[in-house]
């Protein structure tokens, strides 16, 4: 259970995996036009094939 209480100092990998996640689209090739507008439209295009359906 002592292990639970330093989870959250030895769990900063976890914790910082959902952070990269924003990093990782602006650090991305693809973002490197556009971090948020260039991902938002790679995801409009896929919700664009779906709203067709």
């Amino acid at each position: 259970m002592e292990n639970m209480v330093p989870s959250p100092i030895e769990r900063p990998a976890p914790s910082r995996v959902r952070f990269p996640t924003q990093e990782e689209i602006l650090t991305a090739p693809d973002s490197k036009d556009s971090s948020p507008e260039g991902y938002s439209e790679g995801y409009s295009e896929d919700l664009s094939e779906t709203s067709d359906y």
